[in-house]
């Protein structure tokens, strides 16, 4: 495989991320005439692989951890996303209870008011009336 993308010149091949190792090859050769085109092209070829720089070696991720990861950070982020938005009710939830609170504080300052106007009123009555017998 990996002589075969080479042959063929292809960009990629399975050992290129080698790193800084030694690669080692060996061409045959034939002596005889009738191998000379396979001599030629054998020759041409090991020119050419002669001339590859080998990268640094490259960390090899595991696809299925991967995948695995990245839908574990998605339900992460739907979760994130749930809680935010019921975080958004709770807090429009209290801010109306807070407003129905305030009310009912001053329906009860009111009706307090009332309840004291009420008792001065009776006060006053009983002592209208205490001076009418007097």
């Amino acid at each position: 495989m990996v002589l075969l993308n080479l042959w063929s010149c292809s960009c990629s091949s399975i050992y290129r991320q080698g790193g800084g190792s030694k690669v080692l090859m060996f061409v045959q050769i034939s002596p005889a005439d009738s191998d000379i085109l396979k001599t030629l092209s054998s020759l041409k070829f090991a020119s050419r692989a002669r001339c590859i720089e080998l990268g640094p070696a490259k960390k090899q991720v595991d696809t299925v951890e991967l995948r695995r990861t990245k839908h574990m950070l998605e339900e992460a982020e739907t979760k994130a996303k749930e809680k935010e938005q019921l975080c958004t009710n709770l807090q429009e939830k209290n801010k109306l209870l807070e407003l129905k609170l305030k009310e009912q504080k001053h329906q009860r300052l009111v009706a307090e008011q009332k309840v004291s106007l009420l008792k001065m009123l009776c006060y006053l009555s009983l002592i209208l009336l205490y001076d009418s017998f007097i």
